[in-house]
């Protein structure tokens, strides 16, 4: 192992934590809006935190973190947003 990486093969922990984060739920899906089973993961700030690692600071415009500044907010117009 030259660049001294050390795969590690043991990824139970971390699959039963995204297993944790992830729920089935009935939603509308693909151009014809029936609603199907998918796997969504409900909670992105508990997400980005416990698998992902970040700390909530990283997180802008989450719980009590600052407000995301409006010069990059985007409204969707398909969900009925302004522009």
């Amino acid at each position: 192992m030259r660049a001294q990486a050390h795969v590690n093969r043991n990824i139970a922990p971390v699959q039963q934590v995204l297993i944790d984060l992830v729920r089935i739920e009935k939603t509308s899906a693909g151009p014809d809006r029936h609603r199907r089973a998918q796997s969504v993961i409900p909670d992105l700030f508990e997400f980005c935190v416990k698998f992902l690692g970040w700390q909530p600071l990283d997180l802008t415009g989450a719980l009590d973190q600052a407000e995301i500044p409006e010069s990059l907010k985007v409204g969707l117009a398909e969900y009925g947003e302004e522009p």
